[in-house]
């Protein structure tokens, strides 16, 4: 979540944000999901966070997994 530490641009929300605008458009493996998501970001994007923002799209139901390949659920 932002805080006065973590600016927006950089909390787990805004990261999922850019993860669900790429996956929408065609599933794609978790590499190529990354290096998707890295493009568009508009800062360095450790592979940490974007883990983070994955899960975080797992937990609550967003994203789903088959095959190692990764595709929405909306």
């Amino acid at each position: 979540m932002p805080s006065k530490i973590v600016t927006p641009s950089d909390s787990i929300i805004y990261i999922s944000k850019f993860v669900l605008e790429k996956i929408a458009i065609c599933s794609m493996s978790f590499d190529s999901l990354y290096d998707s998501v890295a493009k568009s970001y508009p800062k360095d994007l450790s592979m940490e966070k974007f883990l983070l923002s994955v899960n975080f799209l797992f937990v609550i139901g967003k994203l789903e997994e088959a095959d190692e390949i990764i595709k929405a659920t909306f």
